[in-house]
């Protein structure tokens, strides 16, 4: 269930402006139920589901690996069924709880600098723009922005 919804919601955010062949071969890798039981046996990972009517609307991976400079949001999605009510927001407050409970003083992430729906959602719940990174979707860099909210 969650190689699924990572693989549907990646296409429902990503595939109106990428390369169909790309976008198949990157979930392919980077989603399949493999590579996600993986993920769910390393400690520094955390999944969080969200559900309305008893379905998976929404995920979120928090990687705290490196927990002492940040806690890092790795995924965040919803369905696009369910974008603009309040998936996104119940998620995003998971991860905060999960810093500060572990006394983690800052959330960042990567979000694609040309994805505007979700840099604006990220700077409406309080996260700053603060440098950028590449983001490899195959053999295509991609530009990420790297933003910041203190816990």
């Amino acid at each position: 269930m969650l190689s699924e919804i990572s693989i549907s919601t990646f296409y429902e955010a990503y595939a109106h402006n990428n390369d169909a062949a790309v976008m198949q071969s990157h979930t392919a890798q980077k989603f399949n139920p493999q590579q996600i039981s993986l993920e769910l046996q390393d400690a520094n990972n955390q999944y969080y589901l969200a559900y309305s009517e008893g379905i998976a609307v929404g995920y979120l991976k928090l990687n705290l690996t490196d927990a002492v400079n940040g806690l890092e949001i790795a995924r965040i999605y919803a369905r696009q069924t369910h974008w603009g009510r309040g998936v996104g927001q119940a998620l995003l407050q998971q991860a905060i709880t999960v810093a500060q409970t572990n006394r983690i003083p800052y959330i960042w992430l990567g979000v694609w600098q040309q994805n505007p729906r979700a840099i604006s959602f990220y700077q409406k719940m309080g996260f700053a723009i603060i440098g950028t990174m590449p983001y490899y979707m195959g053999d295509e860099a991609q530009t990420d922005w790297i933003m910041k909210l203190k816990a």
